[in-house]
């Protein structure tokens, strides 16, 4: 049986946790990803940086489809 990332081409999956924290009292939103199945992490020092860094994933993701490629490592 194949894993769903093989079966099914243009699928990301991650685990999304924002928090809040003060800085000079301004309040800041963090964020951080994980891969399910994985002890992959990525953390991001504001929402900007986390949506840019979907949006740049999810257009690699259609550049791959488009040219018959498939996404590795991706769940």
């Amino acid at each position: 049986m194949k894993p769903m990332a093989e079966k099914r081409s243009g699928y990301l999956s991650y685990l999304l946790r924002l928090w809040s924290e003060k800085n000079q009292e301004k309040l800041i939103w963090r964020a951080s990803l994980e891969k399910p199945g994985s002890e992959e992490r990525l953390s991001f020092k504001d929402l900007e940086s986390v949506f840019d860094y979907l949006q740049a994933r999810i257009a690699q993701v259609k550049k791959d489809a488009d040219s018959g490629r498939s996404v590795e490592g991706e769940s």
